[in-house]
C-alpha cells in the first residue's frame, strides 16, 4: 500500500517523523525549508520492518524456551499422578467379595 501526499494525493516520499503526515517531493520542498528534517517513507518502512522482525525473533525465542520446558513438566506431572482403578476391576473385586461372603 503506497502512502499518499496529504496535500496533492500524489505518491508520498517524505514523512514527518512519528506522524501520519506524508508529502510528495514537491509539496515537501514547498512547505519545509529543510527537507532533511523529514524522514523518507522508505526509511520509516525499513525501521518498522526491523522492529517487527526483532519482535518476532524475541517471540520465537520465548516460544522455543517454553517448548523446551513444557515436555519436562509434562513428564514430571504424569509420574506424580496416582493411578485410578477402573470401574470394571472394582466391580469384579466387589463380586469376588460377595462370592466369598456367600461361602
Amino acid at each position: 500500500m503506497t502512502k499518499k501526499c496529504i496535500i496533492c494525493r500524489q505518491t508520498a516520499y517524505y514523512q514527518i517523523k512519528d506522524s501520519a503526515d506524508y508529502y510528495c517531493r514537491d509539496c515537501a520542498e514547498e512547505n519545509f525549508s529543510d527537507v532533511e528534517m523529514l524522514v523518507t517513507v522508505e526509511e520509516e518502512a525499513q525501521r518498522l520492518k526491523q522492529a517487527v522482525d526483532e519482535r518476532l525473533g524475541e517471540d520465537a525465542e520465548e516460544t522455543e524456551k517454553k517448548e523446551e520446558i513444557a515436555p519436562e513438566r509434562k513428564n514430571a506431572s504424569e509420574s506424580e499422578k496416582p493411578r485410578k482403578r477402573s470401574k470394571k476391576s472394582k466391580t469384579e473385586s466387589d463380586g469376588d467379595e460377595e462370592e466369598s461372603n456367600e461361602n
